[in-house]
């Protein structure tokens, strides 16, 4: 368990009490004893001059012991050659030569000699004080009890104020690290909750946070990095505010991969891999993971039902993965394609037939062969119209292709009576049921709709027969109708008769003059306008083609359309 501030201080405070208590106990006791060795030693010298001069009147031996006596310390006499004359405590024939000792050697030499030691002759601390006196020396050796009994109270004064000085410190350390800990867990808490969104003005303004200088620098420092933070994440949010909604505008799929799970998918990329996202959030697709973690080069790719294009850049330990819906450029590519080359050959066989039939009259107008001249210039003639027929529809897809649409609302009746009026129907009867229904289109491109449907009905229906033309309302949709009784149209070929160049009967288009292009703009002109083109047709019993529109916003004011026109 971890310590509280308070108990730190504490505990650091009394470290330092005992340490600083030691090291001042050492010196005190050491000066202390010092004095009173020093004090000790004074006196124990004038004793020794007293002794010195008594010593000079009477027996030594019996003196010694006397005045060892009277005043409590053991006197020694040494003679010249070191050799113990007299001892108050022992024997002076057990006694070692004396030259030797320190005190002994220092009275000598300067009169007077002092040293502490322990005493092998009675095994105790003692002061020496030795006196030259002639050519013998006088020492007298005082214990030094007296000095340590004296240095107890001296010491225990010393550590009742130790003890006095550590409990009030200790004290006001309590007082000071409670308080400093109320701070401090005030400002944590301050901090605790900035980190959670709160506005560190509402939080470090006033109080105790405000009552220390430190603690309220320490809170300014809080509340500069708080408005620093907050501002960097408002940059940062910002920026992954404008990332993420780049990357979902984006119609490129981007993935961020660390091998098979996905730290980021923006929604193409989802759209793109379907199922192959698991809920979980990792790529079950082994073949684009295998390709990301291998950094392969860019290449492409069946996901699902889409061709998409892979590329693959790597980012430290993950892989930023682009994925490119390319199926319906393939696909438009593949058209352009098929649709150059299909053009290509419907212009090439007018053009042979042109260049033929012109070849051959150039002939007949040498040989003077003016019936096969005008035979041969009426193929020129049908084989122009037809060449013309091909370039005016392909000018037609191209501007529907090229041109932005221009809507607005247009009478549907309206424009479908003008194209009935205007086609090339006397050789069946033809019939109305005409709704005034608006819609939002082009009115030119509508026209041109309506306009190949009614031809393809002619072309298709034999002299006698019926062309019928309805506008009506069905499901909310405006939806323009053509129904012939002509020859029909085979099952397998529905699906494919809106395609360019594609044609049921080639032999009988050839003789009529299709282009096999109408109904491909007309399938081109419903879907620009947001609606569709639909057949049913029966063989042999005729067809109906259908166009729907979405309706306008505002009817327009026209008038019931007269349907009798057959």
């Amino acid at each position: 368990m971890k310590s509280g501030l308070g108990t730190k201080l504490a505990i650091s405070y009394v470290l330092s009490v005992v340490i600083v208590f030691v090291i001042t106990a050492v010196f005190i006791d050491q000066a202390a004893r010092s004095g009173f060795i020093e004090e000790l030693t004074t006196s124990t010298q004038a004793q020794s001059r007293a002794v010195a001069v008594a010593l000079r009147t009477g027996p030594v031996d019996r003196s010694v012991s006397d005045l060892a006596e009277a005043l409590g310390v053991r006197i020694t006499v040494i003679d010249a050659s070191g050799v113990v004359e007299a001892d108050s405590a022992a024997d002076p024939a057990t006694m070692t030569n004396h030259n030797d000792r320190p005190e002994i050697i220092e009275a000598r030499a300067d009169g007077m000699g002092t040293s502490t030691r322990l005493s092998e002759t009675v095994g105790e601390d003692l002061l020496y004080v030795a006196l030259r006196d002639g050519n013998r020396v006088v020492r007298l050796a005082v214990p030094l009890e007296d000095v340590q009994e004296r240095m107890f109270p001296v010491r225990l004064r010393a550590l009742l104020g130790a003890v006095v000085v550590s409990i009030a410190g200790l004290a006001v350390v309590v007082v000071v690290s409670r308080r400093t800990q109320h701070l401090m867990r005030a400002l944590t808490e301050s901090v605790t909750q900035i980190a959670a969104g709160r506005s560190a003005e509402e939080l470090l303004v006033g109080g105790r946070l405000e009552s220390s200088p430190e603690v309220s620098e320490l809170s300014e420092a809080v509340r500069s990095m708080s408005d620093q933070i907050r501002a960097r994440v408002g940059e940062l949010e910002t920026e992954q505010d404008l990332r993420d909604r780049v990357l979902e505008a984006l119609d490129e799929g981007v993935l961020l991969l660390r091998g098979t799970l996905v730290d980021y998918a923006n929604p193409a990329a989802r759209r793109m891999l379907g199922s192959s996202l698991s809920p979980d959030g990792r790529l079950r697709n082994q073949a684009l993971s295998k390709m990301a973690a291998e950094r392969a080069a860019p290449t492409r790719m069946t996901v699902g039902t889409r061709l998409v294009e892979v590329v693959v850049e790597p980012s430290a330990d993950q892989s930023v993965v682009v994925l490119r819906d390319v199926t319906d450029r393939v696909r438009t590519e593949s058209i352009r394609r098929d649709f150059v080359a299909d053009a290509s050959h419907e212009l090439k066989t007018p053009v042979a037939a042109i260049r033929a039939a012109a070849e051959t009259i150039q002939t007949a107008a040498e040989d003077g062969d003016m019936a096969a001249v005008i035979h041969f210039s009426r193929q020129v003639e049908a084989s122009a119209y037809r060449l013309g027929r091909i370039v005016s529809d392909l000018l037609d897809l191209s501007r529907l292709e090229a041109r932005d649409l221009d809507v607005g609302p247009t009478d549907l009746a309206a424009l479908a009576l003008e194209e009935v009026a205007a086609a090339e129907l006397d050789h069946v009867s033809v019939t109305v049921d005409l709704d005034p229904l608006a819609i939002q289109g082009s009115p030119p491109d509508v026209a041109l709709a309506l306009r190949n449907l009614l031809s393809n009905a002619a072309r298709h229906t034999d002299a006698g027969g019926t062309v019928h033309v309805a506008v009506k309302t069905e499901r909310d949709q405006a939806v323009v109708s053509v129904t012939d009784s002509g020859s029909g149209i085979p099952a397998r070929d529905l699906p494919r008769i809106f395609e360019r160049f594609y044609r049921v009967d080639t032999a009988r288009s050839r003789h009529t003059g299709a282009t096999g292009l109408g109904l491909a703009i007309v399938r081109h002109v419903a879907e620009r306008h947001g609606g569709r083109v639909s057949v049913e047709s029966e063989l042999g019993v005729g067809s109906t083609f259908r166009i729907s529109f979405p309706l306008a916003t505002s009817e327009l004011g026209i008038d019931q359309v007269d349907p009798d026109l057959s």
